[in-house]
C-alpha cells in the first residue's frame, strides 16, 4: 500500500510519500508496522534500490529511536539537480526519516548514477546527516562493493566517511542493510540536532 502524505496552507508546504508493508498499521496517521520512505518512486529511470538499516548505540548496542535521518543522491544520470545549486544537499532525489523505538528505518530509491566526470566506481548515497537527542551527530556516504574502486575504499576506510554495504537482488530491486553507530555526547551537553 503506498500513502501520500500532504502539508498545505494555501499552498502546498510539503509532501511525502510512503510505502507501507502489508504488516504495517491501516491507519494514514500512525503507521505502526515498517514504513519505507520512498525518495525516488516507480517513475524514476534507474535500478530499484532499497535500504534498510538500524540506528545503534555504539556504547551500549541499544537502539536509538526518533534519530533523525536526511540521505540524498544523484540521479541514474549522476545527476543531483539541486533546488539550490550551490548546495548539493537539496538535490531532487531527497529524503527525510526517522527511526522507530527499535531503531529501524527503511528507504526506496533508484541506485545512484555514476558522476559523468569521474572514473566509475564511485556511486553513492549521501546521508547528510543522523542525529538524535544525547548524540553526537554525524554524516557519511554509503557506497557498494560490487561499484568501489580502490582509491574510493582506501578513502572510506581511512576517512570513516564512507559505509560500503553488499547489495542482493531479488525481482530487480537492489537490496542493502546498514547498521548506523552513534556516538553518545560525552560532555553531558546534547549537541542541537
Amino acid at each position: 500500500m503506498v500513502l501520500t502524505i500532504m502539508l498545505m496552507a494555501g499552498t502546498l508546504l510539503a509532501s511525502a510519500t510512503v510505502a507501507l508493508a502489508d504488516d504495517a498499521s491501516p491507519s494514514p496517521l500512525l503507521p505502526s508496522g515498517p514504513v519505507e520512505v520512498v525518495i525516488a518512486g516507480a517513475d524514476e529511470p534507474g535500478t530499484p534500490l532499497r535500504i534498510e538499516g538500524r540506528v545503534i548505540d555504539a556504547a551500549s548496542w541499544a537502539p536509538v529511536p526518533d534519530a533523525a535521518i536526511v540521505v540524498y543522491q544523484a540521479d541514474a544520470g549522476g545527476e543531483y539537480e539541486p533546488a539550490d545549486v550551490s548546495d548539493e544537499s537539496t538535490a531532487r532525489l531527497r529524503g527525510e526519516l526517522t527511526t522507530y523505538a527499535d531503531g529501524r528505518f527503511a528507504f526506496r530509491t533508484i541506485l545512484p548514477g555514476e558522476y559523468p566526470d569521474q572514473p566509475p566506481g564511485n556511486r553513492h548515497v549521501h546521508v547528510h546527516s543522523v542525529s538524535a537527542e544525547g548524540y553526537e551527530p554525524r554524516g557519511f556516504v554509503i557506497l557498494f562493493e560490487a561499484n568501489v574502486r580502490d582509491e574510493v575504499r582506501t578513502w572510506a576506510e581511512s576517512t570513516g566517511f564512507g559505509e560500503i554495504i553488499e547489495l542482493t537482488e531479488d525481482e530487480g530491486v537492489l537490496d542493502g542493510s546498514l547498521k548506523i553507530m552513534l556516538e553518545p555526547v560525552s560532555d553531558g551537553a546534547s549537541p542541537t540536532p
